[in-house]
């Protein structure tokens, strides 16, 4: 009975979730969803409930089966998204459940957080020349191309056409004079060198993610300001260029103000 109830409580949370998102951010919740949950069945999305049944049929999120929580994902997919007034609703309903961080690390890649980030700056005239690219260089047909509704689509199609070595220096081609586009993919391909010259994952990716679990181990304990000062120790350990930066998002999210 009382896994049912958590079980049913976390169940309303996700139907609240869903009454506050905004239609525009629909489409770019299910790309950030697009790791774990192919093309082809978010285009069968009705609403953001449907999104949220096929995480929890992946283990990707869980809402309370066998006592356990993990919306690690939605988190932090919320606070790219900007919502943080929705990261917060999870945040308060924390202590409802057992709190459990997947050994998964369920969070968005940083591959997919940075297609999402150059898609927040594509606009209606930057949309214009990523549908050109498509239809020129891509030969993407005109089917294809009428079916596309947005950047998320645009996107959608250079990554089932390209590989992946081809897709961030494409995006470059298009948007050769768009500083904040080719900083932010500059910056993942940086990290990416990173990542292979330290076997697969990044110092700033294995730090993040330790000062990350640390943080959910902490979530229920009373003494805050201590953990707050103990954090801001780790976070000067690790002040080494961008690696802070992604650290303070990570505290931010989880609630905690580092200075």
């Amino acid at each position: 009975m009382e896994e049912t109830a958590t079980r049913n409580n976390w169940l309303t949370l996700l139907n609240k979730i869903e009454e506050n998102i905004y239609s525009d951010e629909f489409p770019a919740l299910t790309f950030l969803a697009k790791d774990h949950i192919s093309g082809k069945r978010r285009k069968e999305y009705v609403n953001c409930l449907d999104l949220f049944n096929d995480l929890e049929k992946k283990a990707v999120i869980k809402c309370g089966t066998g006592g356990k929580i993990n919306l690690g994902f939605l988190e932090q997919a919320f606070y790219l998204m900007g919502r943080k007034d929705l990261v917060s609703l999870i945040r308060l309903r924390v202590g409802e459940g057992q709190l459990e961080h997947s050994d998964g690390w369920t969070f968005v890649s940083e591959r997919r957080k940075t297609l999402y980030s150059v898609g927040e700056e594509i606009g209606q005239d930057e949309l214009k020349k990523l549908k050109a690219f498509l239809t020129v260089e891509l030969r993407v047909g005109k089917r294809t191309m009428d079916t596309v509704k947005d950047v998320w689509d645009c996107l959608d199609i250079m990554e089932e056409r390209l590989l992946n070595s081809e897709l961030f220096p494409c995006l470059k081609t298009v948007y050769t004079t768009d500083e904040r586009i080719l900083e932010i993919i500059d910056d993942f391909t940086k990290g990416s060198a990173s990542a292979e010259a330290t076997g697969g994952q990044s110092i700033e990716e294995t730090r993040a993610q330790e000062v990350a679990e640390h943080v959910h181990q902490r979530t229920n304990l009373d003494t805050e300001n201590e953990t707050t000062s103990q954090l801001q120790s780790q976070l000067s350990a690790y002040e080494i260029g961008k690696q802070a930066d992604s650290l303070r998002e990570l505290f931010t999210m989880f609630g905690y103000e580092i200075g």
